[in-house]
């Protein structure tokens, strides 16, 4: 169905983000977003994240903060504490490439608390270690 179309779009997105093939990932990530439901919280919140980074890998810094904000927004009363802080740390990133390394900590330690809230490991230890890179 569409919903999980729509999901996987946004997954596809993010992974070719990820492999640095940004035209595909903007492509995918505009996909996601046009085929996800109104109230498709995670595909409407996973399609804005991936054209977040998109947005800040190509320098559209202001563009990249407002589809990052407006991810956690639509997460926000949700509970799912795993993705609310995968969200969470989309904006991080953003934040971080547009050289606001005054907010990015936040929006990391905010993710942080989310993940050792349900106790994923993996993600506690990649948010610390992207702290660290903030702290160097």
């Amino acid at each position: 169905d569409e919903g999980h179309k729509s999901t996987a779009a946004a997954d596809l997105a993010r992974a070719l983000y990820r492999l640095d093939r940004l035209d595909e990932a903007e492509t995918f990530a505009r996909l996601a977003l046009e085929i996800a439901a109104q109230d498709d919280l995670v595909s409407q919140a996973s399609g804005r994240c991936a054209r977040a980074l998109v947005q800040a890998a190509r320098g559209e810094h202001d563009d990249a903060i407002r589809s990052a904000r407006e991810a956690v927004a639509i997460f926000e009363d949700a509970q799912s504490p795993v993705f609310q802080g995968t969200v969470w740390m989309t904006l991080a990133e953003v934040l971080r490439a547009a050289g606001r390394t005054d907010e990015a900590p936040g929006a990391a330690r905010a993710a942080l608390g989310l993940f050792e809230r349900k106790g994923n490991e993996p993600a506690i230890t990649s948010t610390n270690a992207f702290l660290r890179t903030l702290e160097a």
